[in-house]
């Protein structure tokens, strides 16, 4: 029988940073420079249907239906994020929030 794996999370003292306002419009975070560490895996769940796109310095896209990963609302997912990097979005339709909290340091 193979063995399950489980990865441990140090999340104390860490919050949820400032939500994505999100909207048929696709909107950015500013670059991630989370106490100065160079990179994190963060959780990241959104609260309506949406296309996420994560982008490194200098990217100048924005997340459309061919471009884009399709995330489902209330599903989260666990991502690295790099100091510089950004994360840009828009919903399928209406409006709601993208929301990160911290997990590990990279």
């Amino acid at each position: 029988m193979p063995q399950l794996v489980q990865e441990i999370f140090d999340i104390r003292g860490m919050r949820q940073l400032t939500p994505l306002d999100l909207t048929t419009t696709a909107a950015e975070t500013a670059p991630f420079d989370d106490l100065g560490v160079e990179g994190a895996v963060y959780y990241m769940w959104s609260e309506v249907d949406c296309y996420f796109m994560q982008k490194i310095q200098g990217d100048s896209d924005s997340a459309t239906l061919e471009n884009s990963i399709y995330l489902h609302a209330m599903t989260p997912v666990s991502i690295a994020i790099l100091k510089g990097d950004k994360i840009n979005a828009r919903s399928v339709t209406g409006t709601g929030k993208l929301r990160f909290v911290r997990l590990n340091r990279i």
